[in-house]
């Protein structure tokens, strides 16, 4: 959308031969474009972070924890379960997955 004019421009200049200061003026229009976009890139960017922490308040207060994966993970690589085969080794996984996730159950009707 902004950029599309922007590129189209520099490319009708660039078709019509209009290359007298060309360089200056195609740094000029794209620069313009930077500092046109970065505070809206940077809002969108501070966005994403605020979202995600909610998101893990919200995971929090459902019992879930973002290190519970690695712990399980790290668990089976323990011994004496490591000796285990890998597919049981899977299920066990799934199995302890399917449990920590049944406080999320009670939420859906």
């Amino acid at each position: 959308h902004n950029i599309a004019w922007r590129l189209a421009l520099l490319l009708h200049r660039e078709r019509k031969n209009l290359s007298e200061a060309s360089s200056s003026f195609s740094n000029d229009v794209l620069s313009k474009y930077d500092a046109e976009r970065k505070p809206i890139a940077t809002q969108n960017a501070a966005l994403s972070v605020r979202n995600y922490r909610r998101t893990l308040r919200i995971a929090k207060a459902c019992y879930l924890d973002a290190q519970h994966p690695q712990l399980l993970l790290s668990m089976l690589g323990m011994s004496p379960v490591n000796l285990l085969p890998m597919e049981t080794r899977r299920d066990m996984f799934r199995r302890l997955v399917s449990v920590a996730m049944m406080p999320l159950g009670s939420m859906v009707p």
